[in-house]
């Protein structure tokens, strides 16, 4: 997540499956499964595929699925950049996986019906407790030092002081 989506309330809430469409859950056009001529999306992942094209505010995916589509698409002025079907599915996972209701998707939205705010509800939603980021940072630091390709030792030299041994 970039730093404006990790300070963006709503898009932190989002992407965390807070409040994704019920049509969402059970999508029936995954897996390149549709029955429209185009197919728009957010092109997540763009970043690494194409850095250049890249203008850190979203680029829009278009997949051309029907030669109705592909005739419509060509009269589109519009910047276009090709990409391989493989590319957007490695990068786009909603592509293919199904989402499953974030467990206080009803919580969310009988605080949001009385008047919370979406900021209030999704910070504390979201909140991780600190034992549970403890216990993170243990676990990251264990693995840092298992996963060391090369550890360095130093050798360590005791000398007794001239001055005892006299």
């Amino acid at each position: 997540m970039s730093d404006i989506h990790r300070e963006n309330p709503f898009m932190r809430g989002f992407l965390s499956d807070i409040y994704l469409r019920p049509s969402c859950y059970e999508c029936k056009c995954k897996n390149g499964v549709s029955h429209s001529d185009l197919t728009i999306a957010d092109f997540w992942g763009i970043d690494r595929l194409m850095p250049d094209f890249d203008d850190d505010k979203g680029i829009g995916l278009a997949l051309v699925n029907t030669v109705k589509g592909k005739q419509i698409f060509k009269r589109l002025s519009i910047d276009i950049r090709l990409s391989a079907l493989s590319d957007v599915v490695a990068l786009n996972g909603g592509f293919k996986e199904y989402r499953q209701p974030h467990p206080a998707r009803l919580v969310f939205f009988r605080r949001f019906a009385v008047g919370e705010t979406v900021e209030s509800i999704v910070e504390d939603i979201l909140r991780v407790p600190l034992w549970r980021r403890v216990m993170r940072n243990i676990k990251t630091f264990c693995k840092m030092i298992i996963n060391r390709k090369q550890l360095t030792i130093i050798p360590l030299f005791i000398r007794r002081s001239k001055k005892r041994d006299k």
